[in-house]
């Protein structure tokens, strides 16, 4: 079967490297390429973000590599899927962001995020930090005052 060739095990002695399985997807997705013919579209479709999602963890646990967790997940097909997750990864990895210029920009102008969902991110942010003129601000630039 077509999924054994994504399993991590089938190319490499490490069952958490997910980004060889990733690429290979992406490869025969921009040549029109379905590997798997054999299962309904919604089973299909559920292997594609599954692929996605490992490829997001491994990114997210190799450390301070939030902005290409955040690449990955945009490649997920389901819009709702897609918000959710990049707006929990911007979540948990806030202060690595934030406080980059460099990270920031490639969110914003490379991965083109939301202006707003980062400010929202940035609004959670100072409200559990307590800074209530910066929430304020970032609640304004998001666009939920």
């Amino acid at each position: 079967r077509w999924q054994a060739m994504f399993a991590p095990p089938t190319h490499s002695a490490d069952p958490l490297e997910h980004a060889l399985s990733w690429h290979l997807q992406g490869a025969l997705a921009a040549v029109e390429c379905e590997p798997w013919t054999g299962e309904t579209e919604s089973e299909r479709a559920a292997l594609r973000a599954r692929l996605h999602c490992n490829m997001v963890a491994q990114l997210e646990l190799a450390g301070n590599m939030c902005e290409w967790a955040v690449f990955a997940a945009m490649h997920l097909e389901d819009a709702g899927a897609r918000n959710a997750l990049v707006g929990e990864l911007l979540g948990r990895h806030c202060e690595e962001w934030t406080g980059n210029p460099a990270k920031r920009a490639f969110l914003r102008e490379v991965l083109r995020v939301p202006a707003q969902l980062l400010a929202a991110t940035e609004a959670q942010r100072a409200f559990y930090g307590r800074e209530w003129r910066a929430e304020l601000g970032h609640c304004a630039a998001a666009g939920a005052w």
